[in-house]
């Protein structure tokens, strides 16, 4: 069972890194996550799992949770799986097998990890917006940044929607996390003025093969190399 939940939280990173998210490296932050209904702070690799998501509200809930809570989770979200250590007692403790037929180890209690499925509260409707708000930095504009920001003519809209940052070429507009869930408002920029890049491969602008994260396309060939080694 351990093996599969290592699988699964394996399978898990390796698909945010197809989707151009480096769990590793994140310049925007939602505060630490937490259970919505006990408020207990998620530890161990949980922080990293449930950070990587990017959501901007720290709090998390599995389905019933969210129920219970006076919401629900909405059609079509995807979960988040988490993991937790549970103690196992072996059932043959008490069995009728003699001395030197069962190891001293066998007899002993020990853990064993499980995982379950989370959801933001973003991913959530009818759960109370007032307990769980959260309280957002200042975002400061940089002046010269701002100015780069305005000198590019051509820019796609700029719209923050979602808490993760990306260029979506059918549309042609730029999703940024925040402002104010930077860590510091260079850190908004830098990653803007990636996503920038990425537009300007649009046909109507430089038209180059620039303008996505998907692995596969062939136009990353580090990502495509990493599936061909899986």
């Amino acid at each position: 069972m351990s093996n599969q939940v290592y699988e699964i939280i394996t399978s898990q990173i390796i698909e945010q890194m197809n989707a151009g998210v480096i769990p590793w490296h994140q310049s925007y932050v939602g505060g630490m996550p937490q259970n919505g209904i006990s408020k207990k702070p998620y530890n161990g690799i949980n922080v990293f799992l449930l950070s990587v998501r990017a959501f901007a509200n720290p709090f998390w809930f599995t389905y019933k949770q969210a129920q219970e809570a006076g919401g629900s989770v909405r059609k079509g979200e995807k979960s988040t799986k988490v993991i937790f250590w549970k103690k196992f007692t072996p059932a043959h403790k008490d069995d009728s097998r003699q001395p030197g037929e069962v190891s001293e180890d066998d007899l002993k209690d020990h853990l064993i990890m499980r995982y379950y499925s989370v959801f933001n509260f973003e991913q959530c409707e009818g759960l109370s917006a007032d307990k769980y708000d959260v309280k957002s930095g200042v975002f400061n504009p940089i002046e010269a940044a701002e100015a780069i920001k305005v000198g590019y003519k051509t820019a796609p809209r700029i719209v923050h929607e979602e808490q993760r940052a990306f260029y979506a070429i059918e549309k042609d507009f730029v999703n940024m996390p925040k402002p104010e869930t930077f860590v510091k408002p260079e850190f908004y920029y830098k990653t803007l003025f990636h996503e920038f890049t990425h537009s300007t491969g649009a046909a109507h602008r430089l038209n180059r093969k620039l303008t996505g994260h998907q692995a596969g396309s062939g136009l990353y060939p580090e990502l495509d190399k990493g599936l061909e080694e899986r």
